[in-house]
């Protein structure tokens, strides 16, 4: 079950609203063009009714107003996938599980914080772990947590506030990724 505290809710239902109403104006003008078809050309209505195009997007602006607000502030799982891509610069592993996430939402200059807790496979582990180890885009830091087995850094040029961190934890299958874009 989803923990949601105010400002998610509060976020959620302005980005609703928002949306809701944009996506109203916006789909209300192929109901005015078929409507204006149909009394041109002297068309019946033989398949949709104008209650029922009405009521078709009425349906669809709340649905898609409501699951857009929804995955602007809780992240579907394809988001801390690429923010893993993101900071290896790897393709994640078809074994990687998440079992925690968490994001805030982005504030208007774009800083965001996200964290996950993924499983992999011992063997998907282990060949992430030595691939990072041997390669150059992540730097491997000191972390004094005994929980932890290895703490890479992905450092991006020219660019200060941004830190991504990938922790290997000594279980040999999870692996904890943090990402602070301040």
């Amino acid at each position: 079950m989803l923990d949601l505290n105010e400002y998610q809710i509060a976020i959620i239902v302005l980005l609703f609203i928002f949306l809701f109403l944009i996506f109203s104006i916006v789909s209300i003008i192929p109901f005015f063009i078929l409507k204006h078809i149909r009394k041109r050309y002297n068309l019946k209505e033989k398949y949709f009714s104008n209650y029922k195009i009405v009521l078709y997007i009425l349906i669809t602006t709340i649905s898609f107003a409501f699951y857009e607000s929804y995955t602007a502030v809780i992240p579907n799982d394809s988001f801390y996938y690429n923010e893993f891509e993101y900071i290896t610069n790897r393709k994640i592993p078809k074994s990687a599980e998440i079992k925690f996430k968490d994001s805030s939402y982005p504030d208007f200059h774009g800083d965001y914080f996200s964290k996950s807790i993924i499983e992999l496979s011992p063997k998907d582990y282990a060949k992430l772990l030595e691939e990072l180890q041997n390669g150059k885009i992540l730097i491997e830091t000191n972390e004094n947590d005994k929980k932890i087995l290895k703490t890479f850094e992905r450092k991006i040029p020219n660019k200060s506030g941004k830190y991504l961190f990938i922790h290997f934890l000594k279980d040999g299958k999870t692996i904890i990724l943090n990402v602070d874009f301040t």
